[in-house]
C-alpha cells in the first residue's frame, strides 16, 4: 500500500516523542540540557514567503526545541536581489546586524546564496560551527568536506529517477521540456540535468530558459505542447526582462498555459498544478542539520562529520492530477506516496492515535506480565489481546520499522515495515534473533548495541546499512530504548529504525563553497553609540590600509578627508536620528594619505527596547566607478574623433554664456564652419584619411581662438565656435579671419597634402536670436548662404536669409509633390542651321508649373533637386518621357533629328546608369540613334576617367554624346580628345556679347576652330539676335539654338515644324 503524505511520518514522530518521554527520559534530559542557553542562527537564501522556508523551520524546530534555546532567523532575499551591488549591500547590512548580537553557538544556512555567504564570510558569523542544507552546487559543497567548523547536506535532486517515472507513466513521451531561470538553484539543477540526460533513454530534452524568454513567450511555448510532451520545472522566478514572480504566480502561469503533465523535484506545488516526481524534502534536510548541531554540541567536531550527498528523495504524486491526465497509478514505483486520497484514521488523528498506542502498549505489556502468573488473569489477557490487535493495526500504518526484543535477543513483535525491510512477513520474523535474519557481521553489530541498551539501561542511537539482495544498501537511523517493569528491571528493548538512505546519498553531494565572509568586497565598521569603533572587517583594511589595531577604540574621524564641511555631517547625523539610516557618497583618506571616494551606508542599531546600541557603517571604494563615470561623462559631451565638445556640451555652454551676457550686457557670437568639398577627400582617399584631416582642422581652428572660446564639432565636417563677451560683432569677424588664415596652410594626412576651404556663417546675440536654438539655426543659415556664394567665404546672418530658407523649404516640398503628381513636363526647343534653313536637332527641357509658385525656372529647381537628392529620379523621369515622345513622333512617320536630353553629373556617376538607360530604351522601344545625352563640361571632367568610361559605354549603345556649357569649366585638351563626344555647345555666356565684345569673339573663334580640328559638331545656344547669328555663321558655326529661331514648345508644335520641313 502506498503511503499517504504526512500521515505515517507524523505518526512516527509522535511515537518517538511518546517513547522518548516514557522510555528514555535520560536521553531527553540530555538533549534538552545540550540545547539550554544555546543560540542558533538560521539563514535562508530567500524570503519568508518562499515555499521551502516554512518546511525548513519546521524541521529545525522538530529537533532544536528546548525552552532555553534561542533561534534567530535571517532572510537574504536572493530571489529579488539579483544584482551584485544589491546583494552586497544586503550582506553588509546583515553583517552590521550580526555584529550587534551576542555570538551564536551554531549557524544553519539553507540553499546556495546563504551557503556561499556563510562559507566565504565566516567572520561575519563569529566563526560559529556552520551546517548547510539545500545546496545545489555539489562541487562547492564537496570542497567544504573536512574544513574546520563546517558540515552539511547536499540537495541532490533525483532528475533521472523522475524522468524514468515520467517515461513509465507516459509511454508515448518523446520530449521533456525543462524550465529554469538564472537563480543559483536553477543553474545548479540545470547543470546536473545536463550531466545526466544521457540516461534518459532516448527522450529529447528541450530547454525553456527564462534567461532567454519573457513570461509571455514562455506561456506561448507551453500552449504549443501536446501528445508526446511533458514539462520538468526546475526554477521559474525571474524572466529575461527581469520581471519577478512568486512561486504561486509562476505556477499559475504554467498551470493555465499547458495541457501536459508538469513534474517537480520538490514538495511545494504538488497538487496545485504539479503532478510530482522523486521529491526532495527540505524538512528532512533541516532535521538532519539540526541533529548535526546537537552532535557538534556533544563534542563531535563539524569537520569530522562527512558532508551527506545522498538526499532522501521519495516518489510523491498528486492522485487527482494523475487521473486528470488519464495516467495509471499502477505504473508508479511501489513506494510512491499518493497525495489527496481519502484520509484514514491515522491521517486524521495522528497524535491521538499515537497516544492511544502508547497507552495500550503499556497496558498490553502489563496485562501480558500478569497473565503469566495465573489463569485468573484471563479477563485481563483478553483485553490485552484486543489492545495488541489495535496496536498492531496502528503500528503497521507507519513507514518506520518498529520492533520489540526480549532480553535474549529474540524479536517479540514488529510492524509490517520492519518485516518488509528484512524481506519477510511479520510471522517469519517474530521469535527469531538477528543472527537468523541478517548476515553475521551485521547481526553481531546489532547485538552489541542491544547489549549496551540492556546493560547500561540507556537509549542508543546509531546508523547502520542493511544490504539488499540486489547488492545495494539501505541506511537506517535506529533508536533503541530499554523497556522496564514496575520494579525497574529491564525486560527487553523497543527499537525504531528510519530509512535515511536517500538523505545520506544527497548529503554527500554538497561539499564545496566556503570563501565568502572573509572575502567580502565592502568595508564594514561597527561603533558603539558614542561612535567609538569596536570592530572592522578585512575589506576595511584592504580599502583604507588601516588595520584592526589601528582603528579599534578610535573614532571614524580618523578617516576624514576634510572635503565634507560641518553642514554635511550635521545633515548626516540628523538623518540617522530621524530615519535610523544614512547613505551617500563621501571622500575619505587612506592610511597612506591618499584621498578616495566611497559609497557609505550608516545604520543605527537599537535593541528590543528601542535603545541605541551600535552604529554600523558599510562602504565600498568607488574610485574605479568614479573614473568610469568621468570617462562616460566625457564621452557623452565630447566628440569621439576630435575630443572637441559635441552639440550637447556646446548647447550647455551656450546657454550659460547667454545668461552671463544678459547679466553683463555683452554680446555672444556663433561661427558655423562647414568644410568645402570634404566629401571628395573621403571618397577619393577613404574615411581614415578624412578623419585625420578633421583632427587637423579641429586643431587649426582651436589655435586661432582666444582663451575661453569654445570650438565644437557637430558631426561630419561641421564645426561651431562659441565666442563669449563680445563688445562688437567685429570681434567675431576678426576671429573668423584668423580661422581662415589657419586653414589656408596645407594639411598633411595619410601621406597626402590637402588645401581645405570652408564656408562660414556668423550669428550674434542678441540681434540674431535670443536663445541657443535660434542662434545655431541662424548661423547655419548664414553658412549656407556663404556656400551658395561660391564657398570659402563668410556670411553674417540677416533676417532675409531666414525668408530665403523658408522659401527654399517650401520649394523643396512642392518639388517632391511635383514628381509624384505629374506637375513636371517636358518642352522641346528646336535647333536650326544658319538662317533657319533646316531643323537639325531638338533639345528636351524640363519645365515645372506649380499651382502656388507658378512657373519655376529650371535655373532654380534643377540645383534644388541636385541639393536634396531628387535629381536622379527627376532625370530618369525626363529621360523616359523623351524616349516615349521620340517613339510617338516616329510612329507619325516624321523624319526626326536627334533629340538631346540633359543628364546631371550625379546621374552620370551613379552606378548602373548605363544599365538604366539601356532598360529605358528597351522598354519604350526608342532607337538609340535617335537620342543624344547632354552633359555639362564640369560634370564630364569631374572624375574624368570615370566619365570617359561611362560615356564610352553610352556610345556603344548607339546614343550620341554632347558637351554642354563648353568653355565655362576647366577643360583639359588631353581629356577633351579622349572624351567620346560628337558635339560641343558654346555656352550662352559667350554668345551674349557678340558681335561687339572682343573677348567673346576670340573665344567663339577658338571654340569653332577647336571643333573643326577635332572633327566635332559645334552648336551655339542662346542665339537671340540676327547680329549674333550673322557673326556665328560667318565664322563657321552653322548650327544654332535660341529664341531667335524658336522658344521651347510643346510636342505637337515640333510635329508641325517637322511636317512643314518635310513638305
Amino acid at each position: 500500500m502506498r503511503r499517504p503524505r504526512g500521515s505515517a511520518r507524523d505518526l512516527t514522530a509522535a511515537l518517538f516523542a511518546l517513547w522518548l518521554a516514557a522510555l528514555a527520559p535520560a536521553a531527553l534530559a540530555q538533549a534538552s540540557a545540550l540545547q539550554d542557553g544555546k543560540r542558533v542562527l538560521l539563514v535562508y537564501s530567500y524570503d519568508p514567503s518562499f515555499p521551502t522556508s516554512a518546511k525548513i523551520l519546521s524541521g529545525v524546530r522538530a529537533v532544536l526545541n528546548a525552552p532555553g534555546l534561542s533561534l534567530d532567523q535571517e532572510f537574504l532575499d536572493a530571489r529579488h536581489l539579483v544584482g551584485e551591488i544589491g546583494r552586497q549591500r544586503y550582506r553588509d547590512w546583515l553583517a552590521f546586524k550580526l555584529s550587534t548580537r551576542r555570538p551564536y553557538d551554531a549557524v544553519i544556512v539553507a540553499d546556495d546564496a546563504a551557503f556561499e555567504l556563510a562559507t566565504q564570510e565566516r567572520e561575519m558569523f563569529g566563526n560559529a560551527p556552520t551546517v548547510f542544507i539545500g545546496v545545489n552546487n555539489v562541487r562547492a559543497a564537496q570542497r567544504q568536506s573536512g574544513r574546520i567548523g563546517i558540515t552539511g547536506v547536499v540537495e541532490h535532486v533525483s532528475i533521472t529517477e523522475t524522468v524514468r517515472m515520467a517515461r513509465d507513466l507516459q509511454p508515448e513521451l518523446k520530449r521533456l521540456w525543462v524550465i529554469s531561470d538564472a537563480s543559483p538553484g536553477g543553474r545548479g539543477d540545470l547543470a546536473t540535468l545536463r550531466t545526466e540526460q544521457n540516461a534518459f533513454g532516448g527522450i529529447a530534452v528541450e530547454q525553456l530558459l527564462l534567461t532567454e524568454l519573457s513570461w509571455r513567450e514562455l506561456a506561448a511555448k507551453l500552449r504549443g505542447l501536446g501528445t508526446g510532451d511533458a514539462v520538468l520545472l526546475l526554477a521559474a522566478y525571474l524572466d529575461r526582462e527581469r520581471a519577478p514572480k512568486r512561486f504561486e504566480e509562476s505556477l499559475a502561469l504554467l498551470r493555465e498555459n499547458t495541457a501536459v503533465p508538469i513534474y517537480h523535484l520538490w514538495e511545494h506545488g504538488i497538487g496545485d498544478g504539479l503532478l510530482g516526481g522523486y521529491v526532495m524534502s527540505h524538512r528532512v534536510h533541516a532535521i538532519e542539520a539540526a541533529r548535526r548541531v546537537l552532535d557538534i554540541w556533544r563534542g563531535i567536531p563539524a569537520e569530522h562529520m562527512p558532508v551527506l550527498e545522498a538526499s532522501p528523495n521519495l516518489p510523491i504524486v498528486h492522485l487527482p492530477t494523475l487521473r486528470r491526465f488519464h495516467l495509471d497509478p499502477a505504473d508508479l514505483p511501489p513506494n510512491t506516496e499518493l497525495l489527496d486520497r481519502e484520509p484514514g484514521l491515522i491521517e486524521r488523528y495522528p497524535l491521538q492515535v499515537a497516544a492511544a498506542i502508547g497507552a495500550m502498549s503499556m497496558m498490553g505489556l502489563l496485562l501480558f506480565l500478569l497473565a503469566r502468573k495465573g489463569r485468573e488473569s484471563r479477563h485481563l489477557l483478553a483485553n490485552s489481546t484486543r489492545g495488541e490487535a489495535m496496536l498492531r493495526t496502528l503500528l503497521d500504518a507507519t513507514a518506520d520499522s518498529i520492533f520489540f526484543k526480549a532480553e535474549d535477543g529474540r524479536i517479540l513483535a514488529c510492524n509490517s515495515a520492519c518485516a518488509a525491510a528484512l524481506g519477510r512477513v511479520a510471522e517469519d520474523v517474530v521469535g527469531r534473533r538477528a543472527s537468523e535474519l541478517l548476515p553475521r557481521e551485521l547481526a553481531e553489530s546489532m547485538e552489541r548495541h542491544d547489549r549496551t541498551v540492556m546493560e547500561q539501561g540507556e537509549s542508543v542511537r546509531y546508523r547502520q546499512a542493511l544490504p539488499l539482495a540486489d547488492g545495494s544498501h539501505i541506511l537506517y537511523d535506529t533508536l533503541k530504548s530499554p523497556v522496564r517493569n514496575v520494579d525497574g528491571r529491564c525486560l527487553g528493548l523497543v527499537g525504531v529504525a528510519r530509512d535515511v538512505t536517500a538523505d545520506q546519498r544527497s548529503m554527500h553531494r554538497l561539499q564545496l563553497a566556503e570563501e565568502v565572509f572573509m572575502n567580502t568586497s565592502e568595508g564594514i565598521m561597527v561603533t558603539d553609540p558614542d561612535g567609538v569603533i569596536e570592530r572592522i572587517n578585512p575589506a576595511f583594511t584592504t580599502i583604507t590600509e588601516f588595520t584592526q589595531e589601528d582603528m579599534v577604540g578610535q573614532s571614524p574621524s580618523r578617516l576624514s578627508s576634510g572635503r565634507q564641511d560641518r553642514a554635511f555631517y550635521q545633515n548626516l547625523w540628523q538623518s540617522l536620528a530621524d530615519c535610523g539610516q544614512w547613505q551617500g557618497e563621501i571622500w575619505n583618506r587612506r592610511k597612506s594619505g591618499e584621498l578616495f571616494p566611497e559609497w557609505l551606508n550608516i545604520s543605527a542599531v537599537r535593541d528590543a527596547a528601542g535603545k541605541l546600541i551600535h552604529y554600523v557603517g558599510i562602504f565600498s571604494d568607488i574610485s574605479l566607478i568614479k573614473s568610469h563615470e568621468a570617462k562616460l561623462e566625457h564621452m557623452a559631451h565630447h566628440d569621439a574623433l576630435t575630443d572637441l565638445p559635441n552639440r550637447v556640451l556646446l548647447v550647455d555652454r551656450l546657454e550659460l554664456a547667454l545668461r552671463r551676457a544678459r547679466r553683463d550686457q555683452h554680446m555672444v557670437g556663433l561661427v558655423f564652419i562647414d568644410l568645402d568639398n570634404f566629401k571628395d577627400i573621403n571618397d577619393s582617399h577613404g574615411h581614415l584619411v578624412g578623419d585625420q584631416v578633421l583632427k587637423a582642422v579641429a586643431m587649426r581652428i582651436g589655435s586661432a581662438l582666444r582663451d575661453g572660446d569654445t570650438v565644437a564639432r557637430l558631426g561630419g565636417d561641421e564645426f561651431i565656435v562659441l565666442i563669449e563677451q563680445l563688445d562688437s560683432p567685429d570681434v567675431a569677424h576678426h576671429l573668423t579671419s584668423r580661422i581662415f588664415g589657419a586653414l589656408a596652410k596645407p594639411l598633411q594626412a595619410g601621406g597626402h597634402e590637402f588645401y581645405v576651404g570652408a564656408s562660414v556663417g556668423i550669428s550674434i546675440f542678441p540681434s540674431d536670436g535670443e536663445d541657443s536654438g535660434d542662434l545655431i539655426r541662424n548661423a547655419d543659415t548664414a553658412m549656407y548662404e556663404a556656400k551658395k556664394s561660391g564657398r570659402n567665404t563668410v556670411k553674417a546672418y540677416s533676417a532675409d536669409q531666414t525668408d530665403q530658407v523658408r522659401q527654399r523649404a517650401a520649394m523643396e516640398n512642392a518639388l517632391r509633390r511635383a514628381l509624384t503628381c505629374g506637375a513636371i513636363h517636358v518642352a522641346y526647343q528646336p535647333q536650326f542651321s544658319f538662317g533657319g534653313a533646316s531643323l537639325v536637332g531638338i533639345e528636351a527641357l524640363a519645365r515645372w508649373h506649380d499651382v502656388e509658385l507658378g512657373e519655376v525656372p529650371p535655373a532654380e529647381f534643377i540645383p534644388l533637386a541636385e541639393g536634396i537628392g531628387l535629381i536622379v529620379p527627376l532625370g530618369e523621369f525626363i529621360l523616359r518621357r523623351v524616349c516615349e515622345q521620340i517613339v510617338a513622333w516616329q510612329s507619325q512617320g516624321l523624319a526626326l533629328p536627334r533629340v538631346a536630353v540633359n543628364v546631371s553629373g550625379q546621374q552620370l556617376r551613379r552606378p548602373g546608369f548605363v544599365s538604366e538607360l539601356r532598360a529605358i530604351l528597351d522598354e519604350t522601344g526608342c532607337r538609340a540613334e535617335g537620342l543624344e545625352i547632354e552633359v555639362t563640361e564640369s560634370d564630364m571632367l569631374d572624375r574624368a576617367d570615370d566619365s570617359i568610361a561611362t560615356l564610352s559605354e553610352i556610345r556603344q549603345l548607339g546614343v550620341s554624346v554632347s558637351m554642354d556649357d563648353f568653355g565655362t569649366g576647366y577643360s583639359s585638351l588631353s581629356y577633351l580628345k579622349k572624351l567620346p563626344i560628337q558635339t560641343i555647345k558654346i555656352d550662352r555666356s559667350f554668345i551674349d556679347g557678340l558681335p561687339g565684345d572682343d573677348n567673346d569673339r576670340a573665344i567663339v573663334d577658338a571654340i569653332v576652330a577647336l571643333g573643326r580640328t577635332l572633327k566635332l559638331r559645334v552648336l551655339a545656344e542662346g542665339v537671340e539676335t540676327e547680329a549674333q547669328a550673322g557673326f556665328l555663321g560667318a565664322h563657321g558655326c552653322v548650327d544654332m539654338q535660341g529664341f531667335l529661331y524658336s522658344r521651347p514648345v510643346a510636342p505637337d508644335d515640333i510635329a508641325r515644324m517637322l511636317s512643314i520641313e518635310a513638305a
